[in-house]
């Protein structure tokens, strides 16, 4: 009786599961993973994750984060644009073939690579290179100078702004202007004289200080053009020096004292470097060009050309 009773509690045992696993149905042991957490539940295809309202065509398609916490992204089908509705960070790159607008600030910690154009902004708290701007289209207001990047500029003094003096002493001399044409042209003052001694004037001249001015410091901050007939300085010279509206020195005189050189144009530099020379923007440098001249078997002059004054503006 025993062995018969066991025998029909197997019997049963393999008919109940053939019963199961003919109706598809498993069963789910307790803590088995799989089951779905959706409340209300809902079954989700991980290989094809479901459309949204596909089939709906006139209202948005939102997906929504969280009963409490209420955050979406929504397909706006009015405006054809996706919209989140909190903020987005994105720790790699986002790549657009279209425009990036912003209602709000646009910042960017790092650098921002423009290739086309930036149009109807304000750029703020920004360093601009190698950009031009058109003055047809474009107002620039309200800039301070300081703002500006410094670069450098040249002050050419008129040679037609030219002051005769007499010191009273040998000064039986006359001052002619010339030019020469050709390969390295010059405009020029010589000064003549029929004395066998030196005899000398002064030219003196004036140029006022940009506003863009900001200093001299860019080396070489003049350059003047001379030259001489005759054989040594005995025959014809030429003091140069440039002076501020205190009459401060922008070099020592010697450097520029006694300069000759024989038939060919030469370029007198120097740095202006005079301790207490120190101008400022419209007020005026004052130059003073001295020539010496004798006659000997024809005029030994001095011929004073160009003059150039490179400066550092904004």
């Amino acid at each position: 009786m025993t062995h018969f009773s066991s025998t029909c509690r197997l019997l049963a045992t393999v008919l109940t599961r053939a019963r199961v696993f003919a109706l598809g149905v498993l069963p789910i042991a307790a803590g088995a993973t799989g089951v779905s957490s959706w409340n209300p539940a809902l079954l989700v295809n991980t290989e094809a994750f479901q459309i949204l309202d596909d089939a709906d065509t006139a209202s948005n398609v939102s997906l929504k984060f969280g009963q409490t916490l209420e955050k979406s992204l929504t397909y706006n089908r009015t405006l054809e644009q996706f919209q989140f509705d909190d903020d987005l960070a994105v720790t790699g790159n986002v790549q657009t073939s279209g425009n990036l607008a912003a209602s709000g600030s646009l910042v960017a910690d790092g650098n921002a690579i423009i290739y086309g154009t930036i149009s109807g902004a304000t750029i703020t708290s920004a360093v601009l290179q190698n950009i031009s701007l058109s003055g047809a289209s474009n107002v620039i207001s309200n800039v301070g100078t300081g703002s500006l990047a410094v670069r450098t500029a040249q002050m050419h003094v008129l040679i037609n702004d030219v002051t005769v003096e007499a010191d009273g002493t040998s000064n039986a001399a006359n001052v002619f202007t010339g030019s020469e044409t050709g390969a390295n042209p010059h405009e020029y003052y010589v000064v003549k004289t029929g004395s066998g001694q030196l005899q000398d004037l002064t030219l003196r001249m004036k140029v006022r200080v940009p506003r863009d001015f900001v200093d001299f410091g860019a080396g070489s901050d003049v350059s003047f053009w001379y030259k001489n007939t005759g054989a040594e300085a005995e025959d014809s010279k030429i003091d140069f020096l440039v002076e501020d509206k205190d009459g401060d020195d922008a070099f020592t005189a010697a450097e520029g004292e006694g300069l000759f050189a024989s038939t060919f144009w030469e370029e007198f530099t120097n740095e202006f470097d005079g301790g207490s020379f120190n101008p400022v923007a419209d007020e005026f440098l004052y130059i003073t060009v001295k020539g010496y001249a004798r006659y000997q078997s024809g005029y030994l002059s001095p011929y004073i050309g160009e003059i150039v004054l490179t400066y550092r503006a904004r």
